[in-house]
């Protein structure tokens, strides 16, 4: 049995872990794009082991995550089922991003590789932001409450 406190606590420090290395992602991403060309040069090799080294605790998040509030976000109220919808489908996008990412042989052009690589990692910022603003403003998580994993 795990709190919900305990659930917040694990949450926010996967978002604290993954933060600096979705920054990283992000520069990277944009030494790509600075670049003028559209070669495999030694920022696209830099930007492609940053997107190897971050693919694995992505995912490992986004089951955490989905397993820490399935249960809580259908019980809260009539919305919970959509809202965990809603979270199964931003974390099935951004796997299949980063499918994309990581293919072998590679799928995308360095500079579309970049583009691609900047826009997961704003829509997973974004999404951290939007978990960690509900969960401070009382939403998905209810602090004096403990449910079973």
């Amino acid at each position: 049995m795990i709190s919900n406190g305990e659930r917040k606590g694990l949450l926010l420090t996967q978002h604290r872990h993954l933060r600096p290395l979705l920054i990283a992602l992000d520069k990277e991403a944009s030494e790509v794009l600075s670049s003028a060309s559209e070669t495999e040069g030694h920022e696209v090799q830099i930007l492609r082991e940053r997107i190897e080294s971050l693919h694995r605790e992505l995912l490992d998040h986004f089951e955490a995550e989905e397993a820490l509030f399935e249960r809580e976000l259908c019980e809260t109220d009539e919305w919970g089922p959509f809202r965990l919808a809603r979270l199964r489908n931003a974390h099935s996008r951004h796997r299949a991003l980063l499918a994309a990412l990581r293919a072998e042989p590679p799928l995308l052009p360095p500079h579309s590789l970049a583009h691609v690589a900047s826009a997961l990692t704003s829509e997973v910022l974004g999404q951290m932001v939007e978990e960690e603003c509900e969960l401070a403003a009382g939403g998905t998580v209810q602090e004096d409450s403990a449910l079973a994993i």
